[in-house]
C-alpha cells in the first residue's frame, strides 16, 4: 500500500507536496476504510482511499504524474539512452535543477522508504530503507560528489542480519563479501541511471541474497501493485480478463449493467492474425517473448495476443452485446461503445472482486480524471462500491483526482480522505488536507468547497476585472 509520497521542483511542484495515506490522530469514522498492512507494526494505519481537489491547471494532474515518473525511472531508467530527466518548475528567474521524490510504502509485510534526486546530468542521490522494524535500516544510500564525479555509499545492511530473514541458512549467505560485492555494485551504478532499475535489468536478484530479500520486493510494488491511470489510458488485461472467464457469466457486464450502460454481456472473440498489420503482429511476438500476454490497440480495438497450450498464436477481442430479444443479441466493438462505457471498463477492474483472492490483490490504483465521461451518479457509486461494496482486497487502494463535488460527503468520505491542490500566486501548486479544516462532520462539504471556503478552485474574472 501506498503510505506516503512527496514531490519537489516538479512541473508545477514547486515546493516539497506532501501526500499521506496515514490516517489522522483521533478520526475513528469509517474503520473499514482504514488497513493495517504491516502485522508487525501494529500502530500503522492507512487510508484505503484518497479523492483529490483542484481548479483546471492547478496541478492535480502533476501529482499523478510526479508519482508516475518515479514509477517508470525505477522500472525503465535503465533503458533511457540518456538517462533519466527532470523535470523542473520554471516559471522562476533561476531554475533550479534538481528534483526530489520519496515514496513510502508496504510490500511482503515490510515497510520501506525510497527515495532519489536528480538534475539534468546525475542521480545526485538515491536511497533505500528498511523502516518496518523496531529501528530503520538504511539498506544503502549513494550520494553524487560533484569533485570526485564518483558516489559516496553509505548502509547499515550489516545490521540486517539481525533483522532480516528467520531462516538461519538464508541468514549465513548474508556474509562480509555478499555486503561487498552489494556495496560495489551500488558505487558502480551508472550516474544517470537508478540502482534499482539496473539491478534488476541484471538478474542481481538471482546472484545476491541481498537483493532478494530487500530490493526485489521493492521493485515487485512498483511493478505489480501500483497502477496509474490516465484520462487517455486504455486497461490492457481487459481482453485477457474477460477471455479466462468467457465460461461464466462475465461480472464486468453485470456492473456495466447496474450502470445502466444497456449492456448485456461482455465476451471476447478469436481474430484472424491476417486481418491485422504485420507489423503489430510481429511486434507482439516480439514482446511475448519476455510476457505471457500482450494487449494492443489499433484502430480503437483493444486486442489481446499469447500463446496457447500448443505455442500457436491466439488474438482476441473484446465485444459486448445487447438484447433485441429473449432469444437475439447484437454485438458491438468497443470502438462503436459511447466513451463512458469504455472508461468504465477502463475503471471497473479497481472494484472487481475477480482480484480479491489473486496475486493481483492488494493494489494501488491511482486515477487522474475519474470522473471524466462519468455521470455523477456513476462517479459517487463507484466509490461507494470500493469501500462498501465487499469485492475489494483489504489492501486495495483507490486514489483519484477529480472536479466532481458530489463527492464530497460525509457519508461517503473521512475527512482526512479529501485533499485540496491549490495554485499560488507564483503559479507554483501546494497541497494540503480537509482535515486542516477540522470541520463539523454535518457540515455541507460540497456547498463549502463550491462557495471557495477550502480555496482549490477557479477564480472567473468579469469582464470588468479583465478590463
Amino acid at each position: 500500500m501506498l503510505v506516503y509520497f512527496s514531490a519537489e521542483n516538479f512541473r508545477s511542484i514547486k515546493e516539497e507536496i506532501a501526500l499521506d495515506m496515514r490516517t489522522a490522530p483521533r478520526l475513528r469514522r469509517y474503520s473499514h476504510h482504514v488497513a493495517r498492512p504491516v502485522s508487525k507494526e501494529k500502530q500503522l494505519s492507512v487510508l484505503k482511499g484518497g479523492v483529490v481537489y483542484g481548479a483546471n491547471a492547478s496541478g492535480k494532474s502533476n501529482l499523478v504524474k510526479a508519482l508516475k515518473f518515479v514509477q517508470n525511472s525505477v522500472l525503465t531508467s535503465h533503458k533511457a539512452q540518456n538517462g533519466i530527466k527532470s523535470e523542473p518548475f520554471k516559471l522562476t528567474e533561476t531554475i533550479n535543477e534538481e528534483s526530489k521524490f520519496y515514496i513510502e510504502f508496504t510490500s511482503f509485510d515490510e515497510r520501506y522508504g525510497y527515495g532519489f534526486s536528480l538534475d539534468k546530468e546525475n542521480v545526485t542521490n538515491e536511497y533505500l530503507y528498511l523502516l518496518s522494524n523496531k529501528k530503520q535500516v538504511c539498506i544503502y544510500e549513494r550520494t553524487y560528489d560533484s569533485h570526485s564525479d564518483s558516489y559516496e555509499i553509505t548502509s547499515q545492511i550489516d545490521e540486517f542480519i539481525f533483522v532480516g530473514p528467520e531462516d538461519p541458512s538464508e541468514q549465513d549467505k548474508f556474509n562480509e563479501a555478499q555486503i561487498s560485492e552489494f556495496l560495489l555494485l551500488i558505487k558502480y551504478t551508472a550516474n544517470n541511471s537508478l540502482f534499482i532499475s539496473e539491478a534488476i535489468d541484471k538478474n542481481l536478484e538471482k546472484k545476491i541474497p541481498l537483493i532478494r530479500h530487500l530490493v526485489t520486493p521493492m521493485f515487485y510494488f512498483f511493478k505489480y501493485k501500483l497502477t496509474v491511470i490516465f484520462p487517455d489510458t486504455s486497461y490492457g488485461g481487459i481482453t485477457r480478463d474477460v477471455r479466462e472467464h468467457n465460461d461464466e457469466k462475465p461480472e464486468y457486464a453485470e456492473l456495466l449493467n447496474r450502470f445502466d450502460t444497456g449492456v448485456s454481456g461482455v465476451s471476447s472473440e478469436e481474430v484472424d492474425p491476417n486481418s491485422l498489420p504485420d507489423a503489430m503482429v510481429e511486434a507482439a511476438e516480439q514482446k511475448l517473448k519476455a510476457r505471457n500476454f500482450v494487449p494492443m490497440e489499433y484502430k480503437g480495438v483493444r486486442y489481446g495476443f499469447e500463446y496457447d497450450k500448443s505455442d500457436n498464436l491466439l488474438i482476441s477481442k473484446v465485444v459486448t452485446s445487447r438484447k433485441i430479444s429473449e432469444s437475439k443479441t447484437v454485438t458491438f466493438d468497443l470502438e462503436e461503445e459511447s466513451d463512458g462505457t469504455c472508461r468504465l471498463l477502463d475503471l471497473l477492474p479497481a472494484i472487481s472482486s475477480r482480484r480479491r483472492n489473486t496475486p493481483e490483490a492488494g493494489k494501488v490504483y491511482v486515477i487522474d480524471e475519474f470522473d471524466r465521461s462519468l455521470h455523477p451518479n456513476i462517479s459517487k457509486d463507484l466509490i461507494s462500491l470500493f469501500f462498501n461494496g465487499g469485492a475489494t482486497h483489504d489492501e486495495d487502494q483507490l486514489i483519484v483526482t477529480t472536479h466532481e463535488s458530489n463527492l464530497l460527503d460525509n457519508e461517503l468520505l473521512r475527512r482526512d480522505e479529501i485533499w485540496f491542490v491549490q495554485k499560488e500566486d507564483d503559479q507554483s501548486s501546494i497541497l494540503y488536507s480537509l482535515n486542516d479544516y477540522n470541520e463539523r462532520f454535518d457540515k455541507d462539504l460540497r456547498k463549502a468547497y463550491l462557495s471557495g471556503t477550502y480555496g482549490a478552485v477557479p477564480f472567473i474574472m468579469t469582464d470588468y476585472e479583465r478590463d
